[in-house]
């Protein structure tokens, strides 16, 4: 039995031993320091260039936008009221992004107590900013507090655009990230640095490139250098009517009321 008992220790040990040894080395190999950007706002040519490849236009007349995220999690946002219904597996909220109020149900039970419905919706909106960032950050480069910047890239012909958020108080997970665009100023790939991130730098590669029936584009795939993670967006609608979504009622109807 103590044999049986070293044997099995000695395994486990042996996993955790290769299971720190690759972290580490993935560390090493992936982790990186921001680069220098050239001035503030440099980019700002860039990115009326990248914005105008992926349909700025188009963008900007698309009033709601459904999409479901790696078959688990679902949205419907209605962009010009900046409302939004987050569908989750045990729950649902309709939120008003400009004043929070929301009404949030978990196991199909409305959430009345104030501390577990402040929970689910910071929840919500967290999903809800980190889930659109995959097709709508081109289009929101010029926001407030934002700074668009020129980034040399050691190993690429072209500049990076640098995006980097001004104050603590953006609602976006990011605070910086580099875009590497292609010779028609598309995405080909980004990479992010974040507070929340133990690993800075990582690479996401846009793939499977999709035009919506309004006409802006998105990558539907997103594939990480993090063991090759992906992230996928399914089920993309987008119009200036709720019936382009093929909803016949509307979903932000309690919070009107």
């Amino acid at each position: 039995m103590l044999k049986v008992l070293q044997k099995a220790l000695k395994i486990f040990f042996g996993i955790l031993f290769l299971t720190v040894l690759g972290l580490m080395v993935f560390y090493f190999t992936y982790n990186e320091k921001l680069p220098v950007p050239l001035g503030s706002n440099t980019g700002d040519v860039v990115s009326v260039e990248m914005q105008k490849t992926m349909g700025l236009k188009a963008w900007n007349k698309t009033r709601y936008i459904s999409w479901t995220i790696d078959d688990q999690r679902h949205y419907i946002w209605d962009k010009k009221e900046e409302l939004v219904k987050v569908f989750w597996i045990d729950g649902e909220a309709i939120i008003n992004l400009k004043n929070n109020k929301a009404i949030i149900t978990a196991n199909g039970n409305i959430i009345d107590n104030p501390d577990k419905k402040e929970k689910l919706l910071y929840l919500a909106k967290a999903h809800f900013n980190a889930d659109k960032f995959w097709f709508s950050a081109p289009f929101e480069v010029f926001e407030i507090n934002v700074e668009r910047s020129i980034v040399p890239l050691e190993g690429h012909s072209k500049p990076g655009l640098c995006i980097q958020y001004t104050s603590k108080h953006n609602t976006r997970a990011e605070q910086s990230y580099i875009f590497i665009l292609d010779e028609n100023n598309r995405p080909l790939f980004w990479k992010i640095w974040n507070d929340a991130f133990y690993i800075e730098g990582l690479s996401t590669e846009c793939l499977n490139w999709q035009k919506t029936p309004m006409g802006f584009w998105y990558p539907k795939t997103h594939k990480s250098d993090f063991f090759g993670y992906e992230i996928d967006i399914q089920n993309m609608l987008t119009g200036r009517h709720l019936k382009d979504l093929g909803l016949t009622s509307d979903p932000f109807k309690p919070l009107r009321k």
